[in-house]
């Protein structure tokens, strides 16, 4: 989608931001799905509450 991770991200292999405290990680697997990594098929974030 044309996103260009930070150094720290790349180097971490984790994408993080400012919002996660705010947020519920949803994660979706398909056990069946083994041509993919760890099966995931999908995330979202869900935030919690309005933002200060």
């Amino acid at each position: 989608m044309g996103a260009t991770p930070s150094d720290k991200i790349r180097n971490l292999r984790l994408d993080f931001d400012k919002f996660d405290a705010f947020c519920d990680h949803l994660i979706v697997i398909c056990k069946d799905r083994t041509d993919l990594p760890c099966g995931v098929v999908g995330t979202y974030r869900i935030l919690r509450e309005p933002l200060p």
